[in-house]
């Protein structure tokens, strides 16, 4: 069992070891405390989990031709001097994951600058980091300037953003005038749709798709909300769209924990594993229930949650129920349990409203 916890621990700590010998100034004002616990975590690495996540770094740093696995700070030097717009980009989500904010937040201003109101991606982005630093107002600023700047067809992605850093701020029901709003803005995009134009026709399959994950955000605030029927609605008008969606599946099967029907809870994520068994959030939730459940089912549960973990590293919630899991197992020493609560907090603390890529 310890074995495992090694494997699954040193994904996670690549991203402690660069926070506490950031050269671009990311260390919290508890450095030391963290650097203590995830020293603790270290220990436990194995050679190869080490040298994979070097691997992971060269290769990225030699296919923007630094030769130098360290020199990050001169790769940032360098696009600065290229003002490629691309490569500023590719280093600027580079830092966002490795947890590197504030050398992530100033590429991305960097971004939009060069950028200058042409595209979205960099405005999003910001707003994608500034809410990792848990700066939501600040994050909605930028998305309000995007907006301002913009052109009618492109401010979907902005509005569902917009949307979620409401939901962050726990204002859930300005977030559902704000999803009210892009609805009413995808409708009228919708009748241009069968417009001769090809990228109308093209935006209007986006934009379809954009609508199904309205709806499952709209449901999951009404879910929060205790509000049930119109949960029900909101999926139903996803179910509409594309009636086979993992997305959608999930939804159902957290509208279900909700209301405490668990069995109807785990069919309604095994539903969306048929789909895509790669649906992370189904993993966790399908883990959850099983918990809940108790019985043998432990196992398999963390099964789960490992698969979870390889297709996510970062995270949080599926660090967390492990930590659960071994804190509830009688064969678990303490420490197992610790270091997937810490990592959990680590991550917690600087995730986005949305993953940066």
């Amino acid at each position: 069992m310890k074995s495992n916890q090694k494997s699954h621990m040193a994904d996670v700590c690549p991203l402690q070891s660069e926070r506490s010998c950031d050269p671009e100034g990311d260390n919290m004002d508890d450095t030391e405390g963290r650097n203590s616990a995830m020293n603790d975590i270290d220990q436990h690495l194995s050679r190869w989990d080490d040298i994979e996540w070097i691997d992971c770094c060269n290769a990225y740093l030699s296919w923007i031709g630094v030769s130098n696995d360290g020199e990050w700070k001169l790769a940032s030097e360098r696009t600065a001097r290229e003002r490629d717009p691309s490569i500023i980009l590719h280093l600027c989500l580079e830092y966002a994951e490795q947890r590197k904010l504030n050398a992530a937040l100033y590429h991305a201003k960097q971004l939009v600058e060069l950028e200058a109101g042409s595209s979205i991606r960099g405005y999003i982005l910001l707003a994608r980091i500034l809410s990792a630093q848990k700066q939501f107002v600040e994050a909605e600023i930028v998305i309000d300037a995007a907006l301002d700047q913009c052109g009618k067809w492109n401010q979907g992605e902005l509005l569902r953003t917009k949307a979620k850093l409401r939901i962050a701020q726990g204002h859930l029901k300005s977030a559902v005038k704000t999803y009210t709003l892009l609805l009413a803005v995808l409708q009228i995009q919708a009748k241009s749709s069968g417009s001769t134009n090809k990228y109308l026709k093209s935006k209007g399959n986006r934009d379809r798709s954009l609508e199904m994950e309205i709806w499952h955000d709209l449901a999951s605030i009404y879910t929060t909300l205790s509000q049930w029927r119109d949960a029900e609605v909101c999926l139903s008008k996803s179910q509409a769209i594309h009636p086979y969606s993992a997305s959608r599946f999930h939804s159902t099967g957290l509208l279900h924990e909700a209301r405490g029907l668990h069995q109807e809870a785990q069919k309604s994520f095994r539903k969306a594993l048929d789909i895509d068994p790669n649906h992370v959030a189904s993993l966790i939730s399908t883990a959850c229930v099983l918990m809940q459940l108790g019985g043998q089912s432990s196992p398999i549960a963390r099964s789960l949650l490992t698969d979870a973990l390889r297709l996510d590293r970062t995270n949080p919630s599926a660090w967390y129920k492990l930590g659960l899991l071994y804190k509830a197992d009688a064969g678990a020493s303490a420490w197992e349990a610790a270091e997937c609560f810490e990592g959990a907090a680590i991550l917690e603390e600087s995730s986005p409203i949305e993953p940066f890529r």
